[in-house]
């Protein structure tokens, strides 16, 4: 985990690679859900257990060139460079939930929680400065949503996030069950309709 300072510099470097190459870059920022909470139950010393284990589970995750850092609180930030496409942070953003909502040793008893996730890419600001605040922006959209998930910063990334792990699953389902379970059972969705069609056409 790098010195905060430290991760600033590297941020402004990495986005302004992005700025002048064909790949882009990514920020996320992520709060622990239900932290107050955490401490209320289990006291200070747990949570400041549960930061070492978060900390620890986002480093296992993280690819070489990745960075991280530890903002104020129980905040995080991690740096994804050079991204071939935007919608491939997708899956460090999904790895991260899944590495966060394991449970937590903890005396007697586990420790469970979940992530809010902002992603900010970037041409979401001219600055680094500006990037991470459309990172803690989007944090917070996922925060009031209920946590346990990831917001992108561009709302048009958000619906393209949700109709790739719409087909991913749409996907999956087909491999497990096959054509005729799908199309004897259609989406309601008019927005997942067409995916549909696309797979059960391909089973």
């Amino acid at each position: 985990m790098e010195p905060i300072a430290l991760f600033h510099d590297r941020l402004g470097q990495v986005l302004a690679a992005a700025h002048s190459s064909e790949h882009t870059a990514a920020v996320l920022v992520l709060t622990i859900d239900r932290y107050s909470g955490i401490k209320i139950s289990h006291g200070p010393q747990a949570c400041s257990a549960l930061l070492s284990h978060v900390a620890t589970a986002l480093a296992r995750v993280l690819q070489p060139g990745e960075s991280m850092t530890r903002l104020l609180g129980c905040q995080f930030a991690v740096i994804i460079p050079g991204l071939a496409r935007e919608e491939d942070v997708l899956g460090l953003a999904e790895r991260v939930l899944e590495a966060v909502k394991r449970p937590m040793p903890w005396h007697n008893d586990n420790v469970a929680t979940s992530a809010s996730i902002g992603i900010a890419l970037a041409g979401d600001g001219r600055d680094s400065a500006a990037v991470l605040r459309a990172a803690h922006v989007a944090m917070a959209q996922a925060l009031s949503l209920g946590g346990n998930r990831f917001c992108f910063y561009r709302q048009e990334m958000n619906a393209r996030s949700a109709r790739i792990w719409a087909l991913d699953a749409l996907a999956r389902r087909a491999a497990r069950h096959g054509r005729d379970v799908l199309a004897a059972d259609p989406p309601r969705s008019t927005t997942m309709q067409p995916l549909w069609r696309v797979i059960t056409n391909n089973v």
